[in-house]
């Protein structure tokens, strides 16, 4: 059967409308006051303020952070902005119940404000330097050189046994420089080293990371767990591959792959979720086929016919949504429909990009789409 379902009933539960702001936590709470974030012992970078959100069992009450009166959302939810200092902080907070205030402590660690390192003698932060975790870099990446060191000196950073870069100080005592990868770049993996001077004195640190450059063709890369494409490393979610997906492999940052999709669009994906297959293995590329919409339990299949499992982002419009297929020529002579399917109105497709191409899903007026999942069958999606 097909395997790219979209649901009219799925569970509201699982997939209703996206709730308000102050509908994050709809039964009240059963213990006097919850602490949702920040998590207890939490370590944070410098701030003058920080976000707590929780919820109480009273609305009603009166609710205190600090000595700070913190409103509450009819349903018992809150959502603060409270200033915090170095070192370890605790934020306290007070209930005014019927029967007496009860009171709740969250205790975090906020780090101290980095200050500029002595004018003498001239000393180098080795934390500071770029890469703090092994990168693979291929021609056209920015080496971003960065070092925080005494101040007003003359800063330079080179990788490995490279060529120095000159760096600029951008602020008192933080010197930065950026460096292309040239093209045909090889390069075996080596720590940055980075110097300051001033005078005859000088200082020097190797970076805690070892960066590697390499002109080879990208590497193919199957997912082999459920797994998440960011669009950074560490950032926010892009797209969800299912195991068996293909990506071409094009960089490395720490524990993260990065995967190009487009010539305009990469992501990032834990190493761990990915099987590397050797060198030479042909890059994902696949021709989409015939696309048909049938009748399912509780909504629509629609299967999308594929020479590959080639990466996929599913984006939900008004009225409908729309994969997009990386790595895929457009080759659809047929739209195949069910008469016995209410829910998908129309099924369209169009060549958006080189290597890009897009099925837009639309549905018939009046109904409402609560939730889709996606997987491989054989090639096809």
């Amino acid at each position: 059967m097909p395997t790219l379902c979209l649901g009219a009933l799925f569970l509201v539960t699982l997939s209703a409308p996206a709730a308000a702001a102050g509908d994050l936590y709809p039964q009240r709470s059963t213990a006097p006051i919850v602490i949702a974030y920040p998590p207890e012992g939490q370590s944070l970078q410098a701030s003058e303020g920080q976000f707590i959100m929780g919820y109480v069992s009273d609305p009603k009450a009166s609710f205190l952070i600090n000595e700070t009166t913190v409103a509450v959302h009819s349903n018992g939810a809150f959502l603060g902005w409270l200033p915090v200092y170095p070192g370890t902080f605790s934020f306290l907070c007070s209930l005014g119940l019927p029967g007496g205030a009860t009171t709740y402590v969250r205790t975090i660690s906020v780090a101290a404000p980095q200050t500029s390192l002595p004018a003498q003698p001239l000393s180098v932060d080795p934390d500071s330097l770029w890469p703090k975790s092994d990168v693979i870099l291929r021609p056209g990446d920015l080496l971003a050189f960065r070092m925080r060191a005494s101040p007003a000196g003359q800063a330079r950073c080179r990788l490995g046994k490279g060529a120095w870069q000159d760096l600029r100080e951008t602020s008192p005592g933080i010197y930065e420089g950026l460096q292309t990868v040239a093209p045909g770049a090889e390069a075996a993996a080596a720590p940055s080293e980075c110097q300051v001077k001033a005078g005859w004195s000088s200082a020097r640190a190797l970076s805690r990371g070892q960066a590697a450059l390499t002109s080879a063709p990208p590497l193919v890369g199957v997912v082999k767990n459920q797994a998440v494409l960011r669009t950074a490393p560490g950032a926010g979610y892009m797209a969800y591959p299912p195991p068996g997906t293909r990506l071409a492999v094009t960089g490395r940052q720490g524990s993260e792959l990065r995967a190009s999709l487009s010539p305009n669009l990469e992501g990032w994906i834990e190493a761990k979720d990915v099987d590397l297959q050797p060198a030479g293995t042909p890059l994902p590329r696949a021709v989409a086929e015939t696309i048909s919409a049938s009748a399912a339990d509780r909504g629509s299949a629609v299967r999308i016919g594929l020479s590959d499992r080639v990466p996929f982002i599913v984006t939900v419009e008004e009225g409908g949504l729309t994969v997009r297929l990386y790595g895929a020529v457009g080759y659809t002579n047929w739209m195949v429909y069910d008469p016995a399917d209410t829910f998908v109105q129309e099924l369209r497709w169009r060549q958006e990009a080189t290597n890009v191409v897009t099925v837009s899903i639309r549905l018939e007026p009046g109904e409402t789409l609560w939730g889709w999942q996606a997987a491989f069958e054989g090639s096809a999606l």
